[in-house]
């Protein structure tokens, strides 16, 4: 019975946590400022154009540009905005992100302006009363944000709230800001083997062993493995994906809306991690490396054969990688099928990108709105491709790298800063001006061989907006906590506990949690939008 709790203590002290931070949020945030507007007909036109913004702290800054708080692109913003902007780094991945943003915000130290994509977890300091309307604000102080609203009236169920008030600003994904997740594969090591690109799941388990016992790179040493990956095996990972049973998304089962990690298929997602896990496909150290810096390393060194999560990291290591193993060649791997057939990789086209909710606590909003409008008409589309003259030259009516080596030092860290771009680019603007480098041109054949294949199986998702009921997403936000630890005890621990096993504890959490209701709610939701849709 032991083994059977995946550690019911822990879980409650977990949730006790989750209970905990709601209750402090909710205390923290009845307060809100009211600057004076003695000898002004704008109370805020008298206060300090100052605002804070958290920004993930990806690990990638050289030394000598300084680092996530301070380098030359917090610089120019402040220089070029008006607007003097304090960045507070937070984790690069999203659980210990929404730790961090929580505990802040709890303390009453939240940044102003609290950025992210994750909708639910917005959605909960929308609940808990951390983050204000902004109707108002947007509708007086902003020009270029207010127009853009205007011509995208598809982004109002992202932003818009049940009291019908605008809590977020948002931007929607175009062509190549929409990659997610995706996988690539040593197609030298396919070819030196006389491998095939694997089509399948077990076709995919199979090359991984291969990759991990037949010496590929052939120095005679048993130092390679199958899989690397930059995102952790539970919540919305790639193997969830490829089994369409996605942990943290609702989709339709038989006609009823049903939680990814309450599927059928989710036990199955968990034998295919505890196969990689147990058959040494995959690193033993994986599930406790932080910021998965080893995975990257194994990538990077040339000893891992298959990388699958953000993209980023493969494009931002090629060059090393290419130094440490000059005759590699990558290619994507499609979506491989499951005996549920074939689900495409996590496609944000279409989607809400980066969403910014305003800090109930802030004190200048009219300076928020202000930094919002310039990072809109300017500031984005800068951040994203450097000086003009200096990293980049127009060329064929897109920007084209002056020198890539350099742009991959000065520049290529600033994508964090980000929060609202209106990028229109597209997968055939990369290749308009070849890259005058051999190296960066390969990187960037490779981000459009990998786009193209990547968005050609489209991602099932038929929720992409959920219901912003306080009661649906506590249950939400105390349940997906329980997930990961109940998938890495699973697999790690063998025979003693099972993916069916771990399958039916989650289910139990589920109901004692108040699962039901939420189900309800999200059927009442689902039934609604069906109502107006017709």
């Amino acid at each position: 019975m032991k083994n059977k709790d995946f550690g019911r203590r822990s879980l409650q002290l977990t949730l006790s946590g989750c209970l905990a931070t709601a209750v402090l949020l909710a205390g923290c945030t009845k307060n809100e400022p009211q600057p004076s507007s003695q000898g002004s007909s704008d109370p805020y036109d008298k206060l300090p154009k100052t605002v804070s913004v958290n920004a993930r702290d990806n690990g990638n800054i050289a030394s000598e540009e300084g680092n996530i708080e301070e380098n030359r692109w917090t610089k120019w913003i402040n220089e070029n905005s008006g607007i003097q902007v304090k960045w507070i780094a937070t984790p690069p991945t999203l659980a210990p992100l929404i730790q961090k943003l929580n505990t802040l915000v709890a303390a009453g130290e939240g940044p102003d302006l609290i950025v992210e994509a994750n909708r639910p977890f917005l959605s909960t300091l929308v609940d808990n009363g951390a983050l204000q309307p902004i109707d108002e604000y947007i509708d007086k102080y902003s020009t270029t944000y207010k127009k853009y609203l205007s011509e995208h009236p598809e982004l109002k169920e992202w932003i818009t709230f049940d009291d019908g008030k605008m809590y977020l600003a948002g931007v929607m994904r175009t062509e190549t800001a929409g990659i997610v997740h995706a996988g690539f594969i040593r197609q030298d090591w396919l070819d030196k083997l006389g491998l095939k690109m694997p089509t399948t799941a077990d076709e995919l388990l199979e090359v991984a062993k291969a990759f991990k016992d037949m010496d590929p790179d052939g120095n005679g040493k048993a130092d390679t493995i199958g899989f690397s990956f930059n995102i952790p095996l539970g919540l919305g990972s790639p193997i969830q994906g490829m089994f369409d049973t996605m942990a943290d998304k609702w989709n339709l089962e038989n006609g009823k809306p049903t939680y990814g990690a309450l599927s059928d298929r989710f036990a199955d997602s968990i034998a295919f991690n505890k196969r990689m896990y147990e058959e040494g496909l995959i690193d033993k150290e994986y599930l406790t490396d932080k910021n998965f810096e080893r995975q990257k390393q194994l990538w990077v060194t040339g000893k891992s054969g298959i990388f699958m999560g953000t993209p980023g990291d493969v494009y931002n290591s090629y060059k090393d990688l290419k130094k440490n193993a000059p005759t590699a060649q990558l290619s994507p791997i499609a979506p491989v099928s499951t005996k549920y057939g074939k689900n495409g990789y996590n496609q944000g086209v279409g989607l809400a990108g980066n969403m910014v909710g305003f800090n109930k606590q802030m004190k200048n909003p009219k300076a928020a709105v202000q930094f919002l409008d310039f990072m809109m008409e300017k500031g984005g589309f800068t951040i994203a491709n450097g000086l003009e003259n200096v990293h980049y030259k127009m060329s064929n009516g897109v920007p084209a790298p002056i020198d890539p080596q350099k742009n991959a030092k000065e520049l290529n860290y600033a994508g964090t800063y980000n929060m609202l771009y209106d990028n229109k680019s597209t997968f055939e603007d990369i290749l308009k001006n070849p890259n005058p480098d051999p190296i960066f041109r390969e990187i960037d054949e490779l981000k459009v061989k990998a786009g193209k294949v990547i968005l050609s199986v489209p991602f099932h998702r038929d929720f992409p907006v959920l219901p912003s009921n306080q009661e649906f997403n506590q249950t939400m936000t105390a349940f997906n906590a329980l997930v990961d630890p109940a998938i890495a005890k699973a697999v790690i621990s063998g025979g003693a506990y099972t993916p069916q096993m771990v399958s039916e504890d989650l289910k139990k959490e589920w109901k004692r949690l108040g699962g039901d209701k939420a189900e309800q709610l999200m059927n009442d939701y689902y039934q609604k939008k069906k109502a107006t849709q017709k």
